[in-house]
C-alpha cells in the first residue's frame, strides 16, 4: 500500500512539474534577446508571479516597497501579476502594506494593452513571462532561483534566464556573484539590501546565568533553503546540551504553516511584524540559517539586540561580519559553547550589539531605492 502511495505521489509531482514547465515555455524559449537601451526609463512596470500574497510575505512586500519608492522619485510605476487570478489579492495587499502608494496596481489585462519603457520581471518565471512585450527588459533577482529546487528541469530553467540578456538588477551583492559564475558576461548591478528598522526597537537583555528556562526565536521554513530539518536537530541538541547545564530550552519556531509538525519546540505559524517583535523582545537568543540570499529575520533579531545564530557556510557573512553572529558549522557543542558565551558575557554582548545595529542604520530604503533610480536614470 505504501509502495502505490509514493508511486501515486511520484506521478502527480511529475504532472504538475510538467504543467508548470510547459506553460513556462508556452511564454518563450530559453534564447537570449535583444535588449537595446533606446531612451528614458520612466514607465516602468514590475511583473509578479500569480499567487496568493499575505502580510508575511517578504519577496512580494520588497517589490511593492521599490515600486513606491520609485514613484517618489517621479517614475511612472505599476505593478502587475502574470494573470488575474489573484488581481483582487494583490492590490488589497498593496494599499493595506502601503497606504497612499505611489505606483499603481494594476490588472494583467491592463498591462497587455501598455506600453511601457521598461518592464520588470521579478522571478524566474517572469523572465519567461515578459520575454515577448516590448519594452527594455529588467530583471530584479532577490534570491538565487535555481536553489529553490533539486537539480532538475526548473532549476535548468531557473538559472538558463540569467542569460536572457536582460539587465539584472541584485539585492545585494551575493546573487551577482552567483550568477556571474556561470554568465560572466552578463550586465547585472547590485543594490543594497536594505533594513527598515522601525518597527524593531533594542531591548535591555538579562543574562542567562540565574534563569531556569531559556527562550529560542527560530526561523523555520518547510523549504530546503533554509535547511529546516537541520535546524531542527540543532533545536533538539540545544535541548539536550541546555538540559545537562540544569535548564530548560524554550523553542519558538516560526514562519511557516502552523500545521507543520515538529519534534520539539512549538510552531507559532506565520508572524506579523507585531508578533514577531514581542517575541524578539521574550526571547534570549535566535537562529536563522540563510543558505541562499539572506532574509530580513535576521536583521530583525539584531535590531532588537537579539544574539543569533546563523550558518557559517550560508550567505550571512556576505552582508555582516562574522563576529555579528554565533556561526554553526555543523558542531553542536561548539555551537552551543559559542552560544553561552555570548548570553553570560554582558560587555561581549553589547559590544556586538552596538555594532550590528550602526550597519544596520546605514541599510536604508532610502538608499536601495535611490540605487534603483540611478541605474533607471542610466
Amino acid at each position: 500500500m505504501l509502495n502505490f502511495l509514493k508511486s501515486l505521489a511520484r506521478k502527480y509531482l511529475r504532472k504538475r512539474r510538467g504543467a508548470k514547465i510547459c506553460d513556462m515555455l508556452t511564454y518563450a524559449d530559453m534564447s537570449p534577446v535583444s535588449n537595446e537601451r533606446t531612451g528614458s526609463l520612466n514607465k516602468v512596470a514590475f511583473v509578479l508571479p500569480a499567487f496568493r500574497m499575505s502580510e508575511f510575505g517578504g519577496g512580494t512586500t520588497s517589490v511593492f516597497r521599490l515600486a513606491d519608492g520609485l514613484g517618489g522619485h517621479g517614475f511612472d510605476v505599476c505593478v502587475t501579476l502574470e494573470n488575474d487570478e489573484f488581481y483582487e489579492n494583490m492590490r488589497s495587499s498593496v494599499h493595506k502594506l502601503f497606504p497612499g502608494f505611489r505606483a499603481k496596481a494594476i490588472t494583467n489585462a491592463e498591462f497587455r494593452k501598455t506600453t511601457f519603457d521598461c518592464v520588470i520581471a521579478t522571478s524566474w518565471e517572469t523572465a519567461y513571462y515578459v520575454k515577448s512585450f516590448p519594452g527594455y527588459k529588467m530583471y530584479f533577482v532577490q534570491d538565487y532561483e535555481p536553489y529553490f529546487n533539486e537539480r532538475g528541469d526548473l532549476s535548468y530553467l531557473a538559472e538558463k534566464t540569467y542569460g536572457f540578456g536582460y539587465h539584472m538588477v541584485s539585492l545585494g551583492g551575493w546573487n551577482r556573484k552567483k550568477i556571474a559564475e556561470v554568465y560572466p558576461d552578463a550586465r547585472i548591478d547590485h543594490i543594497g539590501f536594505p533594513f527598515d528598522g522601525s518597527n524593531y526597537k533594542p531591548v535591555k537583555r538579562q543574562r542567562i546565568t540565574d534563569k531556569k528556562t531559556v527562550k529560542a526565536a527560530v526561523y523555520l521554513r518547510n523549504t530546503p533553503r533554509r535547511l529546516p530539518f537541520v535546524t531542527e536537530w540543532l533545536c533538539r541538541r540545544l535541548t539536550e546540551l541546555f538540559a545537562a547545564d540544569g535548564k530548560t530550552l524554550e523553542v519558538n519556531f516560526f514562519g511557516d504553516d502552523m500545521k507543520m509538525k515538529t519534534s520539539v519546540g512549538k510552531n507559532l505559524g506565520p508572524l506579523g511584524w507585531k508578533n514577531l517583535a514581542a517575541l524578539y523582545e521574550e526571547s534570549d537568543f535566535g537562529i536563522v540559517f540563510s543558505y541562499t540570499n539572506i532574509s530580513l529575520v535576521p536583521y530583525e533579531m539584531m535590531a532588537t539586540g537579539l544574539p543569533l545564530v546563523e550558518l557559517k557556510e550560508g550567505t550571512f557573512t556576505e552582508f555582516m561580519p562574522e563576529r555579528s553572529a554565533v556561526l554553526f558549522d555543523g558542531d553542536c557543542e561548539k555551537t552551543y559553547a559559542e552560544l553561552l558565551l555570548r548570553l553570560t558575557d554582558a560587555d561581549l554582548c553589547e559590544k556586538i550589539d552596538a555594532e550590528n545595529r550602526a550597519l544596520l542604520a546605514a541599510r536604508t530604503w532610502d538608499e536601495t531605492v535611490r540605487g534603483f533610480a540611478e541605474i533607471l536614470k542610466g
